[in-house]
């Protein structure tokens, strides 16, 4: 059908419409217009409810070379950019089928614009240029994103609002984005199929995005002066000295935001930076970066579902093999990462997802010195979900590691009970524990057969300012069978807990001890009250983490049950 007879009908209908809503109804599907809500109309492509814009329609053709180009369909525009800059009020732009090398900005606008491929089976494809860092950067309120192919770049789709305004609504649904990476742009940069950054209600769905890959962390540099050295040693966050852990790299990426949700997503193949190199005596390499299939940062009442997660996996740890160089750690692999970094990251619902394939990454090599033990970096875990520090108030329903259920309960109905089934796959579904609760009054849990779990890694340790200052490497952190926090009047019994590993310690620099290895513990109550516990752990199968090298440190130890 001719696209001016196919749109003519809806040109019509819409001219006498009101101001169109924000896009809840992408999803619903429909028949004919009938079915749809005010403001929208039936897509006869994929028979979706979408919202159109009255009047303004433009059309753009890969290359098209027309005289006086003004995006009617005679004379459509040949790049996408030439149709968002001539773009007033409500519009809607559809792109033709082909390839579009560009990057697109949409800046600060008055209404609401609808971006799409104008035919199902073929989305236009967007090649990033090599010296751009997003491929398409949405800096105004209200703007869909539907059926585009993006290709290369730091950033697919970049949603940026402002720490002191919040980008309101946009929609990116039914997208494509393959091959993100940071390295040919700027060094040290984060690198994410969807960014999403101070937006509220922004929305993620039925996106496919694939071979997303952080850059190196930045190279090692000594501290100039003793001050920066002993800064470094008394709070290493705020350390500028050193080597750089690898970038994050995230299938979505939200941060700093609130009510946005990623929904239905295909996400697959993500990896977090390497560690950023270390080249002379007794320095550390960089960590491995963070690789994460979705990661919230300080963000809020979003929500995550449904999405299927595979192939994630943290960065290597930078170590050449050198006897003078002390390997990074491994990155952490995540499914899902939550973090909150100056507040947020509180209930978000993390439902129906699906993860597989999730690793950490590899810590860096190195070599025997006279005698003494390694030096190489630790290698990382996987795990499921990674909730960080700050972050435990939010809530997990039917999530699946590798098949197995991720049991994260928090804020659970007042004196409920709950009965799991055996837990025994070789995964780690969250960083805390084999089954985690959470402020949960009155919880009964009758648990069954908990076994195969590892704690994360300890960080390496570093020098700053030879041979004065320095710290050694970082404990690893407790294996845990089952972990209750700030939990009254709880109950757990029926369990049998075997097979739990403490994370193993840092590494640490040259006359520095490496970290003590991880705990393994099997019940882990933290700040609980009259909680009752009664099962059985199996000690002799639970193992301390072992000590991180340069100089010997020592293991972790091996704990039944530890209240704190």
């Amino acid at each position: 059908m001719d696209r001016l007879v196919r749109y003519s009908i809806w040109v019509a209908l819409l001219l006498g419409c009101s101001d169109l809503p924000e896009p809840t109804a992408l999803r619903f599907t429909c028949q004919d217009d009938s079915s749809c809500a005010a403001g929208y109309l039936c897509d006869d492509f994929q028979k979706a409810c979408l919202p159109l814009a009255k009047a303004c329609r433009l059309y753009v053709t890969p290359g098209a070379k027309v005289a006086g180009a003004d995006g009617s369909a005679d004379r459509p525009f040949p790049l996408i950019q030439n149709a968002v800059d001539s773009a007033v009020d409500d519009c809607a732009i559809y792109v033709g089928e082909g390839t579009y090398e560009e990057a697109l900005t949409v800046s600060a606008r008055r209404g609401k614009l609808l971006v799409t491929g104008e035919h199902a089976t073929e989305p236009p494809v967007i090649q990033v240029p090599k010296d751009k860092e997003d491929g398409i950067l949405v800096e105004a309120d209200h703007v869909s994103l539907i059926r585009l192919s993006i290709q290369g770049g730091a950033h697919g789709v970049h949603f940026r609002g402002k720490s002191n305004r919040q980008l309101e609504g946009g929609h990116a649904q039914s997208i494509t984005i393959d091959g993100m990476d940071a390295a040919p742009t700027t060094p040290g940069l984060d690198s994410a199929g969807v960014l999403l950054e101070y937006t509220n209600g922004t929305k993620v769905s039925s996106a496919t995005i694939s071979r997303v890959r952080a850059a190196v962390g930045k190279n090692f540099s000594f501290c100039l002066s003793d001050l920066d050295a002993e800064r470094c040693v008394r709070d290493r966050s705020s350390c500028s000295c050193g080597t750089n852990p690898g970038r994050t790299g995230a299938g979505i990426l939200i941060a700093h935001s609130t009510g946005c949700s990623a929904m239905d997503n295909s996400i697959s193949n993500v990896v977090g930076g390497p560690g950023g190199i270390a080249s002379g005596w007794n320095q550390t390499g960089g960590a491995g970066g963070i690789g994460a299939g979705v990661l919230l940062l300080s963000t809020s009442t979003c929500t995550i579902k449904g999405n299927v997660i595979s192939n994630v996996r943290g960065g290597d740890g930078f170590g050449k093999g050198d006897s003078f160089i002390n390997g990074g750690t491994g990155g952490v692999g995540a499914g899902i990462y939550l973090l909150a970094a100056g507040g947020g990251a509180q209930a978000n619902r993390i439902a129906s997802n699906t993860i597989t394939q999730v690793a950490g990454g590899i810590g860096g090599p190195a070599k025997r010195l006279n005698g003494e033990l390694e030096a190489e970096g630790s290698t990382q875990e996987g795990f499921g979900v990674y909730v960080g520090k700050e972050a435990v108030e939010n809530y997990f329903d039917r999530n699946t590691i590798d098949g197995e259920g991720i049991v994260y309960i928090y804020d659970a109905t007042p004196n409920s009970s709950v009965e799991l089934d055996s837990l025994e796959k070789e995964v780690n579904p969250t960083n805390l524990g084999k089954v985690v609760v959470v402020k949960s009054p009155g919880l009964k849990l009758k648990a069954a057969a908990i076994a195969n779990y590892r704690g994360e890694a300890g960080q390496a340790g570093e020098y700053y300012r030879h041979p004065k200052y320095g710290v050694g490497g970082f404990p690893g952190l407790p294996g845990v069978g089952i972990r209750l926090i700030q939990c009254t009047d709880c109950s757990v019994t029926g369990f049998e807990i075997r097979k739990i590993t403490g994370g193993r310690g840092g590494s640490g620099p040259n006359g520095f001890t490496g970290g003590v290895g991880g705990d393994a513990i099997g019940v882990y109550l933290q700040g609980c009250k009259n909680t009752t516990v009664d099962g059985k752990v199996d000690l002799p199968t639970l193992a301390g983490g072992k000590q991180g090298y340069y100089t010997q440190g020592k293991d972790g130890q091996v704990i039944e049950k530890k209240e704190e």
